[in-house]
């Protein structure tokens, strides 16, 4: 694909096309690094230009322009392009900036395609245009391409599809996808910077629509703004009972509109939220926005939506007034072009909101004449389900009429027709009208107050309830503690009367007599049947199950398979189905959440939400999760020790995921008490450890220390020398970072001696780097330097990359303080560069401040050419040490 030339410009003959891959790059917020530190940036700035340049130059890249600080660079292949991509990415993560300029975040787009070669070295093509457009949406530390470079090379890279993207100023969406190759660094980007295809999730309807034509058109006015209509509402809201088609209704309006709207048109079911906090939640996930940890729902939910024209339909918004209405007042301020389709059995009472109430479809006169019977929508309904039920069934002169008074009966509720007509294959309509009539006089004659719409669609529904034997009654009932749906096997277990769980054949065999009896229904998901209710027999089983003693047992049956289920997930974790299990918690969150509602007991609520911990972490609900450790970490007294330590050990953990510093302090020093109290020593090292990561984040070096002393304490008392020794070591860097090297010292060497004493190579290979580094900063350099060699030698042996870049960044200062040749110098830095690649290389954050400040000197004093050489030399080096000649 290229570019039509233009006017002024000779055609060019498609013969002259060449295909080419494109780099891309960008150093995100250069803008405002150099307006707080110009004269560090600068320096930043040049060294990454050489480094950029010396990469591409390595992969054949030809270098087209620079403009700022970015750079475009061509390649005859994208397997070279992207190994550029991979290898700056590696090299920038790996270098230590100065502390003024903090972490240079560089991003990355790649395209792949057809282009016209101009003179000059220059190239004319769409592809340039669009690869370029990418780079403007991407974030630093990003690297991300096209469909088309994708394609080109294959499975030769792990790439993560991101969706369907909007580029400014082209025509066309693109399809992209993120690089993510082993030995990068895992890092979690929020969405593009630019605007997402989100496909139309109207869910696909199964059974005909009948009527409703004026009241589709009425709406259809009003959610267009047509101006003849007087009115531009925000919001529609469509009221009315359960069971008079509100869902049905908008479903088919939004149909109507998906043109109007350019398919940005979603339906959100709302039926199984338990709060209305979680109502931008549920948006996000029908809109498939990626999970953000750092990004609570509504922000990302109203990014998305903010400037765009759209239509959302919220589906049974009524369980969730009246503060469900304040939840959608915040939403509405930051989506002005969106409009609100909702059904509830109540107006929102909001400023621009409109009520359309939903009748009832309209019934035939006792007066009307049989052949004029079929127009009417509420006999056409009946009898399509009833053919449903009966595929002989038909409408005739001699049925039409009792049909008709069946209508009337119901009072054109949908619903209640719909039961009623499921009934077919086992009841005549002559039949119905007689025992529906019987129920009818029952119910009025107890409860006259009752409204004579929702005393039809009660009477429908407890006429199929009575049909059913008693002990599916009870099964019927049982399963409305479930919410969004449930599998076989959670019916086996909660729904079934008798204290033992049924056999699988059993419980189908009575899903099966519920869903012919049309109260329920069933779907396929992931090769498996899912069941669920509409939220109205929801309701009414519910209110049957209430009333009777056993509910309080079938609550704690549902509690605790869902705990298992929770559990189980948990321990999958590390696991080769732990995918497996976290898809499940997915498709069950809504009863995990029902679950977590009808626990009771602080117990229970402490079990699920600690099991439940990393499933919060893993799908960017810790909010959420916060919530539910908080409600049981107020009644942690009442908590067994060991129930009660784990929810201290989850609090912290969600803590530090929002980066609450305090909060994390706070939960993990009290763990570390409980497990302390209950002799948990090897929790208590563990805690221990987390404790020092707090304070050292938030730069407490001297309590830092004293964490990991105890550490080292707390795994010398469980004579774990392995575990004493790595202990001992972060101890050292934690001395040395104090500028305490006779503490330092005496760590690092009784941590060598355990190392010796266990054979333990590779953490005597740490001791020994530690060591080199109190001699070097004790000004002793042929001591550092022996120490250094001699880890190298393990680490090269042992092919740890990390760690060889740590051995020669440490020689590379060992080798200027030694006043060695600077080209020697810069091959050190260079092999460490290559070395990190895969991994950062940690060093203390002196050592850090003396590779930063030799950096400076080099680039200073040879030159960025000769740099960047000698950079590719000291790469064959380490090649060489790991046996790789790539």
């Amino acid at each position: 694909m290229h570019e039509k030339p233009s006017a002024s410009q000779p055609s060019v003959a498609a013969e002259n096309l060449v295909a080419r891959a494109f780099l891309f790059t960008d150093v995100e917020n250069s803008s405002r690094l150099m307006e707080r530190a110009e004269a560090a940036c600068k320096e930043a700035l040049t060294y990454h230009d050489a480094l950029l340049r010396e990469t591409a130059a390595h992969h054949g890249g030809q270098e087209l322009a620079e403009a700022g600080d970015g750079f475009l660079f061509a390649f005859k292949e994208p397997q070279l392009a992207l190994e550029a991509a991979l290898e700056l990415q590696r090299r920038i993560e790996a270098t230590r900036w100065a502390p003024a300029v903090g972490a240079l975040r560089v991003r990355v787009a790649l395209g792949w395609g057809d282009v016209t070669p101009l003179p000059g070295e220059e190239y004319r093509g769409l592809i340039l245009n669009r690869t370029a457009r990418l780079l403007n949406a991407t974030h630093g530390g990003q690297i991300v391409c096209g469909k088309a470079f994708a394609d080109a090379i294959g499975r030769s890279c792990d790439l993560r599809e991101l969706g369907w993207y909007h580029l400014r100023d082209l025509a066309e969406p693109e399809q992209v996808f993120q690089v993510e190759k082993e030995g990068m660094s895992r890092q979690f980007f929020p969405p593009l910077k630019t605007i997402p295809v989100v496909p139309c999730n109207l869910p696909r309807n199964f059974t005909k629509f009948f009527g409703r034509e004026r009241e589709i058109a009425a709406v259809c006015d009003l959610l267009r703004g047509d101006q003849s209509s007087g009115q531009q509402p925000r919001i529609v809201t469509l009221t009315g009972p359960g069971g008079t088609g509100k869902t049905r209704l908008s479903l088919e309006i939004a149909e109507q509109l998906r043109g109007v709207y350019s398919d940005a048109v979603w339906f959100v079911p709302l039926a199984n939220l338990a709060e209305p906090a979680l109502i931008p939640l549920a948006l996000r996930e029908e809109l498939r926005l990626p999970t953000d940890a750092t990004e609570e729902p509504l922000e990302q939910v109203t990014k998305f939506l903010a400037a765009r024209p759209g239509l959302v339909l919220l589906d049974n918004f009524e369980q969730l007034l009246p503060q469900g209405a304040d939840v959608l007042v915040s939403m509405l301020r930051g989506m002005p072009e969106v409009r609100w389709l909702i059904s509830s059995r109540q107006r929102l009472s909001l400023p621009g909101e409109v009520e359309f109430p939903v009748e009832a479809l309209e019934t035939p006169q006792a007066e009307c004449a049989p052949e004029s019977l079929v127009h009417f929508s509420s006999v056409q309904l009946f009898a399509d389900r009833a053919k449903t039920a009966r595929p002989s069934f038909e409408l005739s002169p001699a049925n039409a009429p009792v049909i008709a008074e069946l209508c009337r009966k119901l009072d054109g509720v949908p619903l209640a027709m719909e039961l009623a007509a499921s009934r077919s294959d086992v009841v005549a309509p002559a039949e119905m009208l007689k025992e529906l009539n019987e129920r009818f006089n029952l119910c009025a004659t107890n409860d006259p107050a009752i409204p004579p719409r929702h005393r039809s669609l009660r009477a429908a529904i407890d006429w199929s309830y009575d049909f059913l034997p008693a002990a599916l009654r009870d099964y019927f009932e049982n399963l409305s503690v479930f919410r969004g749906g449930w599998s076989v096997d959670a019916a086996a277990a909660v729904a079934h009367s008798r204290e033992v769980r049924a056999h699988a054949g059993e419980t189908r065999r009575a899903l099966a007599e519920l869903r012919a009896a049309s109260l329920l229904r069933a779907e396929e998901m992931n090769g498996a049947m899912r069941f669920h209710m509409l939220e109205t027999i929801r309701q009414y089983a519910a209110e049957k199950l209430s009333n009777q003693p056993r509910s309080t047992r079938v609550r704690l049956l549902h509690v605790n398979f869902f705990a298992e289920l929770a559990e189980r997930m948990e321990s999958e974790l590390h696991g080769s189905e732990a995918d497996h299990w976290m898809s499940r918690i997915d498709t069950d969150r809504e009863n995990v959440r029902a679950a977590l509602a009808y626990a009771a007991e602080p117990a229970l609520i402490a079990r699920l939400s600690t099991s439940l911990t990393p499933y919060w972490i893993a799908r960017a609900l810790v909010t959420e999760g916060r919530r539910w450790l908080a409600q049981s970490h107020a009644n942690r007294e009442s908590l067994p020790p060991k129930l009660r330590s784990a929810v201290l050990y989850c609090c912290g953990t969600l803590a530090v995921q929002q980066a609450d510093w305090p909060a994390a302090r706070d939960s993990f020093a009290a763990a570390l008490h409980e497990f302390r109290l209950a002799g948990d020593q090897p929790n208590v090292a563990a805690l221990l450890s987390n404790l020092g990561v707090v304070a050292a984040n938030n730069q407490e070096f001297a309590q830092a220390e004293r964490y990991f002393a105890e550490s080292v304490a707390s795994y010398a008392a469980l004579h774990h020398p392995t575990r004493e020794a790595l202990a001992l070591i972060n101890l050292g860097t934690i001395h040395l970072d104090r500028s305490d090297t006779s503490a330092a010292a005496e760590a690092y060497d009784r941590a060598l001696e355990l190392s010796t004493s266990t054979g333990d190579q590779a953490a005597r290979a740490l001791a020994l780097h530690g060591l080199a580094q109190v001699h070097f900063h004790a000004g002793s350099l042929p001591e550092a330097r022996a120490r250094a060699e001699e880890s190298l030698a393990l680490n090269k042996k042992l092919r740890l990359h990390p760690r060889l870049a740590q051995n020669a960044l440490l020689l590379a200062c060992i080798s200027s303080k030694s006043g060695a040749d600077l080209h020697n110098i810069a091959r050190w830095l260079g092999a460490a560069d290559w070395l990190t690649r895969e991994m950062e290389a940690l060093a203390s954050l002196r050592l850090q401040a003396a590779v930063a400040e030799l950096r400076t000197r080099l680039r200073g004093e040879l030159g960025p050419t000769i740099l960047a050489r000698e950079s590719t030399n000291g790469r064959r080096m380490a090649q060489s040490w790991c046996g790789d000649t790539n």
